[in-house]
């Protein structure tokens, strides 16, 4: 199958390109408003287009993915569902939970699948550690998850509130589905507090959902400190510890500390293209003919952020 991108994030160059070959989809399309058609070009696009309208109207790609600043992604997604394209967008996919029940609708009428790339979850890694606490017969009752960096450059997006900018929608989803991955849950209380602010938007986030059971995931997010990309999961008697776990590159070996009462060991992992494994299990549900599989982990995603937003004290 074949990906018209609208849009060439950072995110876009970095790690979803790259993943393309390696996941065997056919070189893609790429419409951009900003970049030169040299430049796409030149990172293996094999046709270009410098309008989203122009692009939507003449591909004959399969999916749509869309790539672009927050604000866009529901008019570009709609158009795209309306014209017959599967749509993947980054998260987060939408800005409201309203606005993702909407789509859902419209792609369950278009029999389209719509899918938002939230990715880490099917790194072997953290897979494994999931199946250290199966197979030890263990149930995860804490995690904590960092998620923080230095400030971004002073004309990013995600400081404009009008793009769909701030911590929140950028950085919420990874933690909530971190409690959904170990726990297999929702969150029956959020707690969430903003720790610094930048045009308008919060720019540094802590979170404490807490879940059923007596469960709790605690976290700090946002784009001002050292960088902090982890995750620890901690049940009786096991723990672990996992570094560079929200985005590690494709080609980027990683570790998992596993804490038992008999001591410390590491598991190495080899390489993994997240967004590789993505589009596969993708093209599998749409060959399939199983257009709806994302659709409730987008429900839950969004409802999420609308609930950390809500808990938000200034």
């Amino acid at each position: 199958m074949q990906t018209l991108f609208l849009g060439y994030s950072s995110i876009c160059r970095r790690r979803i390109l790259p993943a393309l070959a390696w996941a065997g989809m056919a070189p893609p399309e790429i419409a951009s408003v900003s970049h030169p058609k040299e430049e796409l070009l030149a990172s293996g696009a094999a046709r270009t287009y410098d309008s989203y309208e122009q692009a939507l109207h003449e591909s004959k790609a399969e999916i749509v993915y869309v790539s672009t600043v927050n604000s866009l992604h529901k008019e570009l997604a709609e158009a795209a569902l309306k014209r017959g394209f599967h749509v993947i967008i980054d998260k987060p996919a939408f800005l409201s939970e309203a606005d993702t029940e909407a789509m859902v609708r419209l792609a369950e009428r278009e029999d389209r699948c719509l899918a938002e790339a939230l990715v880490f979850g099917l790194h072997p890694r953290v897979q494994a550690a999931r199946a250290a606490f199966e197979s030890a017969g263990k149930r995860a009752t804490h995690v904590v998850a960092s998620f923080s960096v230095p400030p971004l450059a002073a004309n990013d997006f995600r400081y404009r509130k009008a793009l769909g900018g701030g911590a929140v929608f950028d950085l919420g989803p990874y933690a909530l589905s971190s409690g959904r991955l170990f726990f297999d849950a929702e969150p029956v209380e959020i707690v969430a507090r903003r720790t610094a602010e930048r045009g308008g938007v919060e720019t540094g986030f802590s979170l404490l959902a807490l879940y059923p059971g007596g469960r709790s995931l605690v976290g700090i997010f946002g784009y001002e400190t050292a960088y902090l990309n982890r995750l620890q999961i901690t049940g009786p008697n096991l723990s672990v510890f996992m570094d560079r776990v929200f985005s590690p590159p494709g080609d980027f070996a990683t570790e998992m500390i596993l804490h038992t009462p008999t001591g410390a060991t590491a598991e190495s992992f080899a390489p993994a293209h997240n967004f590789g494994l993505f589009f596969q299990q993708l093209v599998a549900e749409i060959e399939s003919g199983n257009m709806r599989s994302f659709d409730n982990a987008m429900l839950l995603a969004s409802r999420g952020i609308d609930r950390i937003h809500a808990s938000l004290v200034p």
